[in-house]
């Protein structure tokens, strides 16, 4: 992969902006993520691009800076598939309670004005309820609807059990 250069801008502790530049790499089994900033440079190397971001903003996230991208929005995340196929550059905006179509792809690099600037730690807590909102569990198993049933719905279905046993226990 030729060295590409992409601008991005870092909220400062104070609130303040600053310019940056990630600078993507690597070859077909590897990718490489740097960030410049100023005569900082992180470089980072793996499999997915959006989980080397994850750890540069981890470095990043220690003097209190956040991106300005929607790799670091809240509600930002890349399926799984996007990562084995895509080194995790395409990202879903996620929205509790509802799944996600391909309308709601963003590339992780680029910013809008519905980015919410977060830490690792509270975007990753966010996808945890969102997948639970959908009727997913953090294992990426698929909740059974019965778990849902709330405490009112169990009351009567067990009422029905109950009755259900009874009339068995008369008739025979």
């Amino acid at each position: 992969m030729a060295e590409e250069k992409i601008p991005v801008q870092l909220i400062l502790k104070d609130g303040s902006f600053a310019n940056a530049n990630f600078v993507l790499g690597g070859d077909n089994k590897n990718s490489q993520l740097s960030l410049e900033f100023g005569d900082r440079v992180i470089t980072k190397a793996g499999h997915s691009f959006f989980h080397l971001l994850q750890e540069i903003r981890l470095e990043f996230e220690k003097d209190g800076i956040l991106f300005n991208c929607y790799g670091a929005s809240k509600n930002v995340r890349p399926s799984g598939m996007s990562i084995s196929m895509g080194g995790g550059v395409m990202a879903y905006k996620h929205t509790l309670g509802k799944k996600s179509e391909l309308k709601d792809l963003v590339e992780i690099w680029k910013t809008g004005p519905d980015v919410q600037p977060v830490t690792v730690a509270e975007q990753d807590a966010f996808f945890d309820k969102w997948l639970i909102s959908v009727g997913i569990d953090k294992n990426r198993k698929v909740i059974p609807n019965s778990v849902k049933i709330n405490r009112w719905t169990k009351w009567v279905l067990l009422g029905i059990l109950i009755l259900v046993v009874i009339i068995f226990l008369i008739m025979r």
